[in-house]
């Protein structure tokens, strides 16, 4: 027959474990990095190949920390902790996470474009929107890399900021543009043949996102898959002409 679904205590054991498992990794991780950081500085420029190496094995603890997070964080899923919000320039938030994948981007000849209105404040916990931007940056290394093309537009409006993600991958079929989102999906044709993927990174996104009062989607792309995140924009209160101006009487 079926077998029995865990019990109460039984789920939230294994959601402990993997908790506990996530935590453990992190620090051999960051002690890879960190030590090939170290080394990567150290090196004279006559040893030019060497830096090559070491990037790799630096973009790949990255992507084993960006892995971790996603598990942790969906697990937390189940009960979250309250945001820590605070103003932030989402073009600087990109450009982070850019520098992050840029070795990832060059192996696969990615080409990397991205153009931002000046200031796009936005109320945000940054860790969490810096995972959501990882986890729309990771999908186009993994299942768009053969368009080659990356292109990011960043614009302020009245009340939300607006980041579009623009690939020039086999894209995502109309009917499959909400599926995608949904945890563990994984679109079972061509495009994700020998992709290794938890399916989690979207949904992980989408509900960081909606958790900020935002939306995160799928829409039309000239070419491959273009996803539209929007955030809630951060005014910066303007002093109203009254307080500065002495009224004509």
């Amino acid at each position: 027959g079926m077998p029995a679904a865990p019990c109460g205590r039984e789920a939230s054991q294994r959601v402990n474990f993997v908790n506990q498992v996530s935590h453990e990794l992190k620090t051999p991780l960051t002690n890879i990095r960190m030590y090939a950081e170290l080394l990567q500085s150290q090196l004279s420029e006559e040893e030019k190949k060497f830096h090559q190496y070491l990037r790799i094995v630096i973009s790949e603890s990255e992507r084993l920390s960006r892995l971790i997070r996603n598990v942790l964080l969906f697990s937390q899923n189940e009960r979250p902790t309250p945001l820590h919000l605070e103003p932030c320039d989402l073009s600087e938030l990109l450009q982070k996470v850019l520098v992050d994948f840029e070795p990832a981007f060059l192996q696969k000849q990615i080409q990397v474009t991205w153009n931002s209105d000046p200031n796009p404040l936005v109320l945000v916990e940054k860790d969490a929107i810096q995972q959501v931007l990882m986890n729309l940056l990771s999908n186009v290394e993994k299942y768009a890399a053969m368009g080659k093309f990356l292109h990011i537009t960043i614009q302020t409006m009245e009340s939300t900021v607006v980041l579009l993600c623009q690939d020039h991958g086999p894209g995502i079929p109309a009917e499959l543009a909400e599926k995608i989102f949904e945890p563990f999906f994984r679109a079972n044709h061509l495009l994700t043949e020998g992709v290794s993927g938890t399916g989690i990174g979207l949904s992980l996104a989408r509900s960081l996102v909606i958790r900020h009062g935002g939306s995160l989607r799928l829409v039309d792309g000239q070419k491959g898959a273009c996803f539209q995140l929007e955030l809630p924009l951060y005014a910066i209160p303007h002093k109203s002409k009254t307080t500065t101006e002495p009224e004509t009487v």
